[in-house]
């Protein structure tokens, strides 16, 4: 098992997620950093994430998962929501072109936070927590750093959010290669207090864990860490 029993971050993940709010199930949303230059060539470690947060949230719940790229248009519509096998999450991923700015917290906001946390807690639809995973291979570009900081905060005290308790949205910032830009803005986040309670940091790159785990022919294992 790789999991133990007592593992701090299965510990955290239960508290963050299911302690404060009593639902039957979790939603997912992603979104997920991509530019021309960069994330680019990181595609296949992306998809294979991905795939896996299908099969893994299949398991969690029958609900699936919502997926929301930076620069893509799609999504918005509820095109990619509630995606609950891994063909589904393949067959949008081949649309989507890479390129264009890292604005993370601004399409946070815009795509996540605002329609389907706030909206849904002003409008009392909010049935289960949202745990919403972003993937990033670098700082943000296109806006100002602290934004992505600044957006999480404001669904922290978002009025709408008091009575699911603090677990009715949690936060997860995972990185694919090797910035140090990258490493130190994830370092940033994970020291930051103030949204301490909603957000869990990784800064361990993905796709080493992944070619980790490949090489020892056991992704199973790959998909449990992530």
């Amino acid at each position: 098992m790789f999991f133990g029993p007592h593992d701090p971050f299965v510990q955290t993940l239960v508290e963050k997620a299911v302690g404060e709010v009593k639902r039957a199930s979790t939603e997912f949303g992603l979104p997920c950093e991509h530019n021309s230059l960069s994330m680019r060539k990181h595609k296949k470690v992306l998809k294979t994430t991905l795939l896996n947060l299908a099969r893994l949230s299949t398991l969690l719940a029958p609900v699936g998962i919502s997926i929301r790229f930076l620069n893509h248009l799609w999504g918005c519509n509820g095109d990619s929501d509630n995606l609950l096998t891994a063909e589904a999450v393949e067959g949008q991923f081949s649309e989507v072109w890479f390129y264009g700015f890292s604005k993370l917290g601004t399409t946070l906001s815009k795509k996540i936070v605002q329609p389907m946390i706030i909206k849904k807690a002003e409008e009392r639809t909010l049935k289960r927590p949202v745990i919403t995973m972003i993937i990033t291979d670098g700082e943000p570009s296109g806006e100002r750093r602290e934004t992505l900081r600044d957006t999480i905060q404001s669904c922290k005290q978002s009025m709408a959010l008091q009575s699911y308790g603090k677990a009715a949205a949690v936060f997860v910032v995972s990185r694919i290669g090797n910035s140090t830009d990258a490493d130190k803005f994830i370092g940033e986040l994970q020291s930051d207090k103030t949204i301490a309670d909603m957000t869990y940091c990784s800064r361990e790159a993905l796709d080493e864990q992944q070619e980790v785990f490949k090489q020892c022919g056991d992704n199973n294992r790959y998909t449990g860490r992530v």
